[in-house]
């Protein structure tokens, strides 16, 4: 992990006088002329002070003295020409933040590291993002939401933050918040219109979903953003174009609704992670675009996996890659030591990305491991920055 620090402010302290202290907040840096620049000029200026050389060539001092510096009479000295410049010496800490999560050393793709011989970081440096935000929220207060498109989830995974949607009542049959889905208290599910998130396809979603999990609660693995809110959206088996429009719907109601509502109701969805696909020709699946359009100017991105075939995609027209909507990101995955696509289908022109695959991600029942390979699971990577 690197530290960067700005070489002026590097002061060396080591010699401090044992009967004065170790006490940094009491410590002064103080530059003067150069024809001043010497240790009996400064011990007349600061009497039962500690006073040692910092930087010769900036003619820097430090100066210790015993009990909190007074700032006012520093400023006097300033003003009287008897020192150029002063600042308060303070602990330096690294700007890299890191997570407290039990398994974080084995996530190496968090990093921003290199391999022996690469020009380039094999990382993301999701360490060097979480310096800005790992809130989970907005500047405007808005808590941003991801919503997951999988064919089942475990829903008490302990890693996981699931969104939940308190406008509507799981315990009725009525459309609550109006949002055209009944019981979508904790996601919802597309084949039944309720929230049941079970389904035959956990162990995937599971692996997809260790790119959002919690960071910094101490246990498990840390996700890209770390209170990121999980929208679980189930095909239960039922995955079609259709039903895939249906999800889109969905996300589009939610966070239309939040807006309407002045964010009383709804979600405040910022992209959707698709692994799914099919092939097709695009110039016959307008809607399908059209759909992720209008997602896009709700402000809605979409992240899509490519397929998981050492092919370009317009050799065998990958869908919904191929729609090529400006609202989509469609990624494909990457080797951590060659820095080359890792067996999935590649682009020049429609794959936009390339992220990390087999990673060390959450698994059904409070278990965590191995990805594995795919695209499937470079795609959530996106989804969650």
């Amino acid at each position: 992990m690197k530290h960067i620090l700005p070489i002026f402010f590097l002061l060396q302290t080591y010699s401090i006088s044992a009967n004065i202290g170790d006490n940094i907040e009491r410590q002064i840096i103080v530059q003067v002329s150069p024809e001043n620049s010497t240790r009996a000029y400064l011990e007349k200026l600061f009497p039962n002070t500690r006073i040692e050389l910092s930087a010769e060539s900036f003619q820097l001092w430090n100066v210790e003295f015993p009990i909190t510096p007074d700032m006012e009479h520093l400023a006097i000295l300033k003003r009287d020409g008897k020192i150029r410049q002063y600042t308060r010496n303070r602990r330096l800490y690294t700007r890299s933040t890191t997570p407290n999560d039990a398994l974080f050393n084995q996530q190496i793709f968090h990093s921003n590291d290199f391999n022996i011989g690469q020009s380039v970081p094999f990382g993301i440096n999701s360490i060097g993002a979480w310096d800005f935000n790992k809130s989970g929220v907005t500047a405007q207060g808005d808590t941003i939401v991801v919503a997951v498109c999988e064919d089942g989830f475990d829903s008490l995974h302990q890693d996981l933050d699931y969104f939940i949607n308190y406008s509507e009542n799981p315990n009725d049959t009525i459309d609550n918040d109006g949002n055209g889905a009944k019981n979508d208290f904790r996601g919802w599910n597309v084949a039944y219109n309720n929230s049941s998130l079970q389904g035959g396809g956990i162990s995937h979603a599971m692996r997809v979903c260790g790119a959002f999990a919690r960071g910094n609660n101490t246990i498990g693995i840390s996700g890209i953003t770390w209170n990121c809110k999980i929208l679980p959206i189930n095909f239960n088996g039922a995955v079609s174009v259709d039903n895939s429009i249906k999800a889109y719907e969905y996300c589009l109601k939610m966070k239309r609704l939040y807006r309407q509502s002045n964010k009383q109701k709804g979600a405040y969805i910022v992209a959707i992670n698709f692994s799914f696909g099919t092939t097709g020709d695009p110039a016959e699946d307008t809607l399908w675009k059209a759909a992720i359009d209008s997602l896009g100017k709700e402000g809605i991105l979409m992240s899509v996996s490519v397929d998981n075939r050492n092919s370009d995609v317009e050799s065998y027209q990958d869908l919904p890659v191929l729609l090529n909507s400006p609202f989509q990101i469609n990624v494909t995955n990457y080797n951590y030591n060659t820095l080359e696509t890792d067996g999935s289908a590649y682009s020049k022109k429609y794959v936009h990305l390339a992220a990390p695959n087999k990673y060390h991600t959450t698994l059904p029942n409070n278990a965590y491991g191995n990805s594995g390979f795919g695209a499937s699971f470079s795609a959530p990577l996106v989804a969650s920055t």
